[in-house]
């Protein structure tokens, strides 16, 4: 479980990371600031579900453009450690949390993990259809995109 959660992980920072290296201040309109920044949000709010602090930034919340590959990587970081720390009765730990509209949920965490990738994927996807519309080619950033480059030996699997 541990190994597919991380490949799956390591992907989605470096596809975060590769989305990242296409934003310039020209393109970074309020449309593609705040659905990336959701993105990463969204990874620093989960975290701090489970670890159950409180997230040091809101669900649409514009991160700055020359901020954002740092906390990418701090908070890819910070997942990736759990990951390889989590026990496989951790991944079936509930939590209980309060979204941004003030209703309560549980959660387990398993599902939050892989709902971490899905979200971040459907959100880039929208990234990348705005940058096209700004006349900007995104570069591929598929699943099957990383897994190739690194069968290639062309990008490290641990990647950070």
């Amino acid at each position: 479980m541990n190994d597919t959660l991380l490949r799956l992980h390591k992907a989605n920072y470096w596809a975060n990371m590769t989305l990242c290296e296409t934003l310039t201040p020209e393109v970074y309109n309020d449309y593609i600031a705040e659905t990336f920044s959701h993105v990463v949000n969204a990874q620093y709010i989960w975290m701090s579900r489970i670890e159950g602090i409180p997230s040091p930034y809101k669900v649409r919340e514009i991160q700055p453009l020359a901020q954002l590959p740092e906390r990418i990587q701090t908070i890819s970081e910070k997942w990736l450690h759990y990951l390889k720390n989590a026990s496989l009765q951790e991944f079936q730990r509930v939590i209980h949390y309060t979204n941004s509209f003030g209703e309560t949920f549980n959660s387990i965490i398993l599902d939050v993990c892989f709902h971490l990738i899905s979200h971040s994927h459907y959100h880039r996807g929208q990234v990348n259809r705005a940058l096209r519309l700004c006349k900007v080619e995104p570069k591929n950033i598929d699943y099957i995109t990383y897994c190739r480059l690194v069968d290639a030996g062309k990008i490290s699997s641990t990647y950070l």
